[in-house]
This record gives structure tokens, sequence and C-alpha cells, in this order.
């Protein structure tokens, strides 16, 4: 005689996760009722299971979390099977349940147009030490394809359609979408064979299982970066003591969109910032950390992420905040705060570790130039990132100084290492050393090397030899003789390898020689060397903003017939209504860095 099961009725009905439940009806098996505030209350929800003495239990894995914290695997009586579904379970929910012999758990993938699941994995299964969604279920199918179409290789990311018995018809009364996401199966020759696009991102492993890789509508585009958020958070999930973490983008200020993580429990959330950096590149680093005692959930146990509060507006600090002391000061932690969206700034922490980054350096220095009638580099922010170092160096500068190719960054702490020498990339500016020059620390001097032409003054200078010739020049006023440690960025390490040469043809050592991404340049014939100026303008726009013309929707042939003032003009225009530059920049410097840009 077959065995009848308790299973839980633990979805709201208006979930599609209640219809597997409720079929479990038609083979013969009880059905479990849970009551909404006993399934919001994880101590209320274990002493319900024992009570019942359930064998099945539905949930999300947000639910799960909170039973497993509440000491569900401890329990006298633990349900014999467990299906997760609804969400992606995480690697710490992984291994915890990987680990249980109490209990066999489930991974369950599968969206609601192909009621109830697609595919499934059982966790305990020792093959498998990090989270997948498994195989097919019988009668469903699973392909992994392109953006044409065709089917990606092993390990290549992709969108993941589903195929089967289970694909629902279609969308009630509306035709337009269901045509847009049933389509017609390139692979079937069955008639009238579908494929439903899931809009999930996946990747077929060796082993023929299926890696989920979140939305593909989680994947967003800020500052021109293509940043999955599901990435941030796995990362913020492998920092000690968090249980949960959510990303998303937010635009509590007009015009300024930022990344911004919420975790739980309520961890002290000053180290997390170092701890992404460690794994992620800067621009996938939030701007903002929420801590909450738990997230937020739905009535379907899933997190809902229109409930997340907004940033506090207070600056991150580790200690007690310290304000200006004088006028010059206050005057300056008003512009940093309105430029980064907070209530007040401590005067000794830098731009870029209250959430600050290029973009917004740029807005600020413009903000900062138009306040004081100033006309301070973009460099001066990187030299003194913090209310206190800028106001120091506003009082020390001389704005009728000559232009010098030598930016050192910050203010260095009293180390004895030798200093390191970093070139600018094409763009002439030394922006992207800014967390590089951090994260070695304030014991290692760092100092850039930007390009003449910058200030819009100076002529950019015409060959690599010669830039080569003029920076070594400059960095033996600050080191005047080896050994050299040298090093840059695509066209940076070129430059940096020239100088390398010139140094040891002068009889001196270069101790050190770090190529980033750097290449040796084709030869160009004398023909291909005038460069389409309005592909000169879109590859600016790109390596400035990190967009391309298509992004701005602009008029390539309308561009072409325009002088070069005027087409980037324009696209600086373009840039600020698609939020890829800040209002308010100054549109000199801009045409300064394009002329440098063109120059390299």
């Amino acid at each position: 005689v077959p065995r009848v099961l308790r299973a839980s009725l633990n979805a709201p009905l208006n979930f599609d996760i209640s219809v597997g439940q409720l079929l479990l009806l038609l083979d013969g098996h009880s059905l479990c009722l849970v009551r909404e505030e006993v399934r919001q209350e994880p101590e209320r929800m274990l002493a319900w299971m024992e009570e019942h003495r359930l064998d099945v239990l539905d949930c999300t894995p947000s639910q799960l979390k909170s039973l497993l914290e509440a000491g569900l695997l401890e329990r006298a009586h633990v349900p014999e099977t467990l299906l997760i579904c609804g969400e992606a379970v995480d690697e710490a929910t992984w291994r915890v349940l990987s680990a249980t012999k109490r209990t066999r758990a489930y991974n369950l993938y599968g969206p609601t147009e192909g009621t109830v699941y697609a595919t499934w994995w059982c966790i305990q299964d020792a093959t498998q030490v990090v989270p997948v969604i498994g195989r097919p279920l019988v009668n469903m199918g699973a392909f992994v394809l392109d953006a044409s179409l065709q089917p990606v290789s092993v390990g290549v990311p992709g969108e993941l359609f589903i195929s089967g018995e289970g694909l629902a018809r279609g969308y009630r009364a509306r035709a337009d979408l269901t045509a847009e996401r049933f389509i017609p199966h390139p692979f079937s020759t069955q008639p009238g064979a579908r494929l439903y696009r899931t809009g999930d991102r996946a990747r077929w492993r060796q082993d023929g299982t299926l890696d989920f890789m979140g939305r593909l509508d989680f994947q967003v585009k800020l500052r021109g970066y293509r940043i999955e958020l599901g990435e941030i958070e796995a990362a913020l999930r492998t920092s000690p003591g968090l249980r949960d973490a959510v990303a998303l983008v937010r635009e509590d200020v007009p015009g300024l969109p930022r990344l911004v993580a919420y975790v739980a429990p309520a961890v002290d959330t000053a180290p997390l910032r170092g701890h992404l950096l460690r794994t992620l590149p800067d621009y996938m680093v939030p701007s903002a950390f929420v801590a909450l005692a738990a997230l937020p959930l739905n009535a379907n146990g899933k997190v809902d992420r229109k409930a997340l509060p907004a940033p506090s507006t207070d600056a991150p600090s580790s200690g007690p905040l310290v304000g200006p002391r004088d006028a010059n000061e206050e005057l300056l932690a008003r512009l940093w705060a309105q430029t980064l969206g907070l209530s007040a700034v401590d005067v000794r922490t830098s731009l870029f570790e209250l959430g600050g980054h290029s973009l917004l350096a740029v807005r600020l220095l413009a903000a900062v130039n138009r306040e004081t009638g100033r006309r301070l580099p973009l460099s001066a922010l990187f030299q003194a990132p913090s209310v206190e170092q800028f106001a120091q160096l506003m009082a020390e500068a001389e704005d009728t100084k000559p232009f010098t190719p030598l930016v050192p960054f910050a203010k260095q702490g009293p180390g004895t290492a030798p200093p390191f020498f970093c070139v600018h990339p094409v763009g002439g500016n030394v922006l992207a050393y800014a967390e590089l020059a951090r994260q070695m620390g304030p014991e290692q001097p760092f100092y850039g090397l930007q390009a003449r032409g910058l200030d819009g003054t100076s002529a950019p200078v015409g060959t690599v030899e010669e830039m080569a010739t003029d920076y070594v020049r400059e960095l033996r006023t600050v080191q005047p003789s080896g050994p050299y440690h040298l090093g840059g960025w695509s066209l940076g390490g070129v430059i940096a390898y020239e100088m390398a040469h010139q140094l040891r043809a002068a009889g001196e050592e270069v101790a050190l020689l770090a190529l980033i991404d750097s290449y040796v340049p084709e030869p160009v014939a004398a023909s291909e060397q005038a460069m389409d100026r309005t592909l000169a303008v879109g590859l600016f726009a790109q390596d400035l903003m990190g967009v391309s013309l298509a992004d701005l929707a602009l008029d390539t042939a309308e561009l072409a017939t325009l002088e070069p003032e005027a087409a980037l003009t324009r696209v600086l225009e373009s840039a600020v209504r698609a939020g890829a530059l800040p209002s308010g920049v100054d549109s000199a410097n801009p045409l300064a860095l394009f002329r440098v840009f063109e120059a390299n």
C-alpha cells in the first residue's frame, strides 16, 4: 500500500507553487494548511511542523533560512523532504543542507509559465558543492541560447529557455506577449512545439547540470558599466556573519543613481566595502550599505525589494563625525554632501570612501570651481580626496602654477618604500588609478603621470617617445636615481615600457615594470593615420563615460558633419540626459580631454 504523506500547503493560493501542493491530493496524500500568522514566525512554524508531523515542506530559500536559524535541523521532528523553490539558493544554505542527513533537500527551478517545476537537483548529491538548478524533469527540456537563439558552449552564459509538457498555453487575452515569450521551437520536428523564454541567465556545467546566474533584468547599467546584481549579492553573502543580501540601483537624489546593498542581520557594515573590493571591481561596490534585522518578505515568501528602505543620508563613519572647522571647510563640506546626497560628511573621510567615483569627482570639481572661482585640475581630488586635505591644498595651491604631469595621490605616510609611477591610459587622465593607489596603502608613495594638454592651455605631446622623455624628466624631480618602479594600464603600459628603455639606456635600474592589459601597437600606414572624427568622438565617449553613441541615441551621420567642438558638445549634452555624465560639468574640461584622447 503506497504511503500517505503529510505535506504542507505553505504557499498562498495566488502563488504558482500552491498548484503543485494541491495536486498531491490527487495522489492520495494529506495537505496541512499553514495560517499566515504562523508562516511569518519561524518559532511558531517549527512548532506547527512538529505538531502535524509534517513529511514534506515546500518553502522559499528566504523562509528556509529563517527556519534554519531558528533551529530546524535541531528539532525532534524534521520533515524528511524539503522542496526549495521560488528563489536562488545561496552557497551558505547549500553547504548547511548538503552536510545534513536529517532531511533530503531538493532545489527546484521553474517559472510560473512552466508550472510548476522545470529542473531539479538533490542538494545532498555530493557531486555538487555549489548551488545548481540541476537537470530537466521528465518531459521537460532546457536550452541555453545566445541572442540569435543559437546554443552556447558549456560554461558560456546565455538565456535559459524551457520546453515540454509543463508549458502554459500562453497569457490570457495577451496574444502579443504570448508571441514574444512563447516562441516556435527551433530544434524540434514536432508540429506546434514551443520554447518559453524565461529571462533568466544560466550556463551548462561539464557534468550536464545548470548554473542559475540571475535574472537578465537584474543586469543593470550604471555609469556605462554593465553590472550583475546577483554577483554583488553572492560576494556579500561570503562575508562572515551575513545571512542574506540584496543589491539594487536607487535614485533617491534625482540624477544621482547609485548602487545600494541591503544585508541581514544588522551587522556593522564598515568592513563590507573592503570585503567586496577584494573580489569585485570598484564600480561594482555599492555606495551605501543598509543593515536590517531581516530582509522584508512578500506574501509568497520572497524578498520584497519594493519594501526596502532608502539608505540613511548620514555619511558612513567608524567613529564620531568630525565637522568643518573654518569657512573653507564648511563650503567644501556642503559641496561634498550635496554631490554625494548626504546630510553631512566627515571632513577627514575620502570622497571615494563615502561612495564617490570618477564621474562624481567631475561633478564635485565643477561645483568647487564654480563656487570658488578657481580653476583647479581634476587631479586635485586624487591628491586631496577629503574635505580637510582639499581645503589645505586650496590654501597652498596657486592658480598660476604651471601644469605638471606628476600627480601625487593623497597624503603619503612615513613609509620608506620606493615610489610607484603609473602612466595614464589613452584618455590622458589618471582617474582609473584612484582605487589602486588606495589599495596599495599610505605607506606606498604613488604618483600618476597625466598627459599634457589636460589643462586646456598646453599642447598634447605627439609621440610615445616624447611622452616617455617628458615623464622621465618629471619623475626624476621626485626620485633622482633608481631603482625605479613603473607601470601603466593600456597605452600607459606602452609608455612605461619606453620610459624603462630610456632609463636603462641612461644606466639606471628599473626594478619593476608593471604592464596592465598593454600590448604592442600594430604599425599603421600613413594613409590610415587620420582617424575619422566621428569615430574619435565615439571612442572618446566610450572611454570617458563607458557609453557608445548608440547608447546615447545619436545620429552618427549628423555628427560627421559637425566641427569637433560642436560634435563633442552634442555628445556631452546627450550623455547628461542619459545619466552617463553629471550635469553642471564645464564643457571646456571634456574638450581638453578629447584633444588629448585624439592625440593619443
